[in-house]
């Protein structure tokens, strides 16, 4: 679990096998009070998350995924504002030609950059670009829905200097950049409202995804699943899961409408335990740094 051996790092979707995770385990016997200033929720015990994440991590490695682990920060970095580092899918974003390094939205967590960034050049990962100057980018904020079209939410914690960098450095290797707008404080990120979970079905939260947005998916040949805003998705992070491979998730446990929403629609649905994650403002998909996925070249070309 702590080995750093490469496994061709790349990814261009967001539903292919997965391979190669990123986690980060917190120091544990620390508890972290309810504070609106760390986004944390609820008061965190950093012995039960850890917990909670090693048991995910020991289900990754069952379904033969590599899980490498972010180190932890030394003793005299350490604070309680790195406990939101749990939720490494915001660091980065994994395309076949290198990682791009977010720019974070928000100021208490610009810090954690240093350490994804000083693992990947450690474990020789390419970076093809640094989100940088007045651009903020979050990785959960951009999703592959092609192998050459990615879709970015902006307006929260992704601003549009970010998205232009983006697109520039995505451009350049024949990949179209489609820009989802939305400005509300929650869901965080794109990641919350639109999930792709084969070449051709995708669920999303209609209330929040721009409409536009939704009939422009529906053109490209794309099955949308729209999920109701229930106490599932709206406190159980029931959206916010992880795709093993095409139809087959990982999701929270205790979110049976949600679990027979998948199921109708031929998805494998395997469950797991996070009370104590969904504390901090985030689920399975938001603590899944994702590395390597097989890599698809059969998706649909539409060009938007």
């Amino acid at each position: 679990m702590s080995g750093y051996n490469r496994v061709n790092q790349a990814v261009n979707s967001e539903y292919m096998k997965l391979k190669e995770v990123l986690l980060y385990f917190p120091k544990s016997g620390i508890v972290i009070p309810q504070d609106d200033k760390l986004l944390i929720l609820d008061s965190i015990d950093t012995t039960k998350i850890l917990k909670e994440l090693q048991n995910l991590a020991r289900l990754y490695e069952e379904y033969g995924i590599k899980v490498n682990l972010l180190p932890l920060p030394s003793n005299h970095e350490y604070n309680a504002n790195l406990i939101n580092m749990i939720y490494v899918r915001d660091l980065f974003f994994m395309t076949p030609w290198g990682a791009i390094i977010g720019n974070m939205g928000v100021p208490i967590r610009k810090a954690e950059i240093v350490y994804v960034n000083n693992l990947f050049n450690k474990i020789k990962i390419p970076i093809l670009k640094y989100i940088d100057g007045d651009g903020t980018f979050e990785g959960a904020d951009a999703l592959w829905l092609s192998n050459n079209i990615v879709i970015i939410g902006v307006g929260n914690r992704t601003n549009f200097q970010g998205f232009a960098q983006l697109k520039e450095a995505l451009e350049q290797f024949g990949v179209r950049v489609i820009l989802c707008p939305f400005n509300l404080s929650h869901p965080q990120h794109l990641l919350g409202i639109l999930q792709v979970i084969d070449k051709d079905l995708i669920f999303v939260r209609g209330n929040y995804l721009d409409i536009t947005i939704r009939n422009k998916l529906v053109e490209m040949g794309y099955k949308l699943v729209v999920l109701d805003e229930n106490n599932e998705i709206l406190n159980k992070q029931a959206m916010n899961i992880v795709v093993l491979s095409p139809r087959n998730i990982l999701m929270p446990k205790h979110c049976y409408l949600t679990l027979e929403k998948f199921k109708e629609h031929n998805v494998t649905v395997n469950l797991i335990e996070i009370e104590e994650i969904i504390k901090g403002c985030g689920g399975i998909a938001c603590i899944t740094g994702i590395m390597s996925r097989e890599i698809t070249m059969s998706l649909s070309s539409k060009i938007v």
